[in-house]
């Protein structure tokens, strides 16, 4: 598994001396996230992508999330192309529970949790499809760290502009 990773560097590294970087900024919307901001560049065939954001509403009411992704484009000389690689993300949310807070006051105890709260952490297997700007990507988490209801798939599509 070292070596794996020692070829991929070294591949990059030698794509890199004569690549100039391209960078790329979006929004994404897609499971667990209403909406996030996306930032990336570009070596060669190389994709390096973050994507994160986070809203607070209160101060037991917000979410957050961010996900990076290390890729490798097929088919760049394409206005269609094809994105596989590796990714890591972490979602984290909280939001009053209305029902248990009247519960609690209605009979003066603290039996139930006032709050619910949603946590998803994943390393995930990215294929990505990009079209004019469009990139569609879906996710197979295949590592997560703490235990999650989330399903085994996840996916987010974002608009994309090279700058």
């Amino acid at each position: 598994m070292k070596n794996i990773f020692h070829i991929f560097f070294f591949v990059l590294a030698v794509s890199a001396i004569n690549a100039a970087p391209i960078f790329e900024v979006g929004l994404s919307t897609g499971r667990h996230v209403p909406v996030a901001l996306v930032g990336a560049f570009r070596l060669d065939a190389f994709v390096f992508q973050l994507e994160g954001m986070g809203i607070k509403q209160e101060t037991n009411d917000f979410w957050m999330t961010y996900r990076g992704t290390i890729a490798y484009r097929f088919f760049d000389e394409l206005p269609f192309s094809l994105d596989a690689g590796v990714s890591c993300g972490h979602l984290y949310a909280k939001a009053p529970n209305k029902r248990n807070q009247a519960f609690n006051q209605a009979n003066n105890t603290h039996s139930l949790w006032n709050f619910n709260h949603k946590e998803y952490i994943d390393i995930s297997l990215a294929l990505s499809a990009n079209l004019f700007g469009f990139k569609l990507t879906t996710l197979y988490p295949v590592f997560k760290p703490i235990n999650s209801s989330s399903t085994n798939l996840l996916w987010n599509i974002a608009y994309i502009v090279e700058l």
